[in-house]
């Protein structure tokens, strides 16, 4: 039985895989930005950020994250969301579609066989002729065959916030920006803590209490909070708020200053990549304390 299982699945694999062959070439890929048109664009234009990734992808056809259980109200939101037109609201897609050597081995395989059982899911909600922001905005390290590349990226990452007012909303374990200087040059943080897993449970709440807090012409929101910051920064971009939806970018940074070669946990702070590559048994190991940190958060959400 096992080994029957195992050819099953390897026909599928492979007839998926030539299937894929074919329809590229049939159709047009997505035109995405580079990472830096991306970061240019949202200078220029004041521009608010939603990004789709695997996981967006598949919330939208019903499926369960590690962090958000399955919820057909979210996946229905991001439908809109990703084929919303809005002149200061970028919508960004994976640079997976074509030119895949940029990355790494580990990441070509996995992009690869993504898009043999779901390009056709993509390209169903995409545009031709628009053009997308980049999804790898805050993923500017681990993928990358050129780890060089990431210095120069995130010196382009911090003119996004230049001298600008911070307001984080992030899961409670996110962490954004503490123990390192990545957002030194901000002028200020402040944080909106919300639940770690299944954000979207308490949507309404939290973007309550950001519309509240958007007050300031000179705050910029961040979002941490996986498919429901993707919502959300459309939301707030419809409110005439700037919202940036920038998940993961502060591990990231991390990662870029230990000059990790595996996606490793980092003490105290969320990590679910850590956990699906089993190099933690849970997504927050060790504790992080900092007196900082817990002096700018100015509503908790969290519970």
């Amino acid at each position: 039985m096992n080994v029957l299982f195992k050819v099953k699945k390897r026909l599928c694999w492979e007839w998926h895989k030539w299937n894929d062959k074919i329809y590229r070439k049939m159709v047009t890929p997505p035109m995405v930005m580079t990472y830096e048109e991306c970061v240019n664009f949202v200078l220029s234009h004041r521009a608010s950020i939603s990004r789709f990734g695997d996981g967006e992808l598949g919330v939208i056809y019903g499926y369960t994250l590690g962090f958000q259980d399955k919820n057909e109200k979210l996946g229905t939101k991001l439908c809109q969301v990703l084929e919303m037109d809005a002149e200061n609201l970028l919508i960004c897609l994976p640079d997976t579609f074509q030119n895949l050597e940029r990355y790494n081995k580990v990441e070509q395989d996995f992009w690869n066989a993504h898009h043999y059982f779901n390009r056709r899911k993509w390209l169903r909600f995409l545009k031709n002729g628009k053009r997308y922001g980049n999804t790898f905005l805050s993923r500017f390290y681990s993928m990358e065959f050129n780890k060089e590349l990431s210095a120069n990226r995130i010196i382009l990452l911090k003119k996004l916030w230049n001298n600008r007012d911070i307001i984080f909303v992030e899961g409670k374990d996110t962490k954004m920006g503490v123990g390192n200087d990545l957002f030194d040059n901000a002028r200020s943080i402040r944080r909106i803590l919300c639940p770690s897993k299944d954000a979207f449970d308490k949507y309404d709440q939290i973007l309550d209490k950001v519309l509240e807090m958007s007050r300031n012409g000179n705050d910029l929101f961040i979002l941490a909070l996986g498919p429901t910051a993707t919502v959300m920064a459309a939301d707030l971009c419809k409110a005439g708020v700037q919202a940036l939806d920038m998940g993961h970018m502060d591990i990231e940074y991390e990662w870029f200053r230990m000059g990790a070669t595996r996606k490793v946990p980092i003490t105290g702070k969320f990590s679910n990549e850590a956990v699906i590559l089993g190099l933690a048994d849970r997504t927050v190991v060790g504790e992080l304390k900092d007196k900082v940190y817990q002096e700018q958060i100015i509503i908790d959400l969290s519970e």
